[in-house]
C-alpha cells in the first residue's frame, strides 16, 4: 500500500507541474495581448469558480478563520508573487521565467536562517550553492539586471 502511494503522490507532482507548465505558456501567450493585471485578475476569477460549488455545498462557514490577519497577509503576498511571474512571463523567454520560478526553494533556507535563525549545516550550504550554480549556467546572465528577472525571482 505505502508503494502504491508513492507512486500515485509521484503522478500527481508531475501533473501538478505539467499544469504549472501549461499555465505558464498560457499567461505567456495571453501576456502579449493583454496587460499582466487583467491575465492576473482572469486566473484569480478562474480559480474562483472552481472554488464556488465547493463553498456552496459545504457553506460559507467553511471560510471562517480566527486568524484574518495572517490569511491577508498570505493572501496578498500570494498575489503579489503571482503578479510578479506573470510580469517575467511577460518580458522574458519562457524557460529564463519558468527557471526563475522554481528556484524558489533555493532561497527558504536563506530566509529561514535570516527570519528564524535556522542554522544551515555545510551539506545545505553546498546544495544550495550547486543550485544555484545551476541556474547561474542556464541563464547564462550577460551583466545587465532586467527589472522582469528580479520579478521573476520575487514571484
Amino acid at each position: 500500500m505505502r508503494t502504491n502511494n508513492l507512486i500515485l503522490g509521484c503522478i500527481f507532482a508531475m501533473f501538478a507541474e505539467l499544469c504549472f507548465v501549461g499555465m505558464g505558456s498560457l499567461v505567456k501567450q495571453l501576456s502579449e495581448n493583454l496587460p499582466s493585471q487583467n491575465v492576473l485578475f482572469f486566473r484569480n476569477l478562474f480559480g474562483l469558480l472552481i472554488l464556488l460549488p465547493l463553498i456552496f455545498k459545504l457553506g460559507i462557514k467553511t471560510l471562517k478563520t480566527d486568524n484574518l490577519k495572517w490569511h491577508f497577509l498570505r493572501s496578498l503576498s500570494g498575489v503579489s508573487a503571482m503578479y510578479c511571474f506573470f510580469f517575467a512571463l511577460s518580458e522574458l523567454p519562457l524557460a529564463d521565467a519558468m527557471l526563475l520560478k522554481i528556484s524558489a526553494p533555493l532561497f527558504i533556507p536563506i530566509i529561514a536562517f535570516v527570519w528564524l535563525s535556522e542554522h544551515i549545516s555545510l551539506r545545505a550550504t553546498m546544495a544550495i550553492l550547486i543550485g544555484f550554480l545551476g541556474v547561474i549556467l542556464v541563464l547564462k546572465p550577460t551583466g545587465t539586471v532586467h527589472i522582469a528577472s528580479i520579478a521573476g525571482l520575487m514571484g
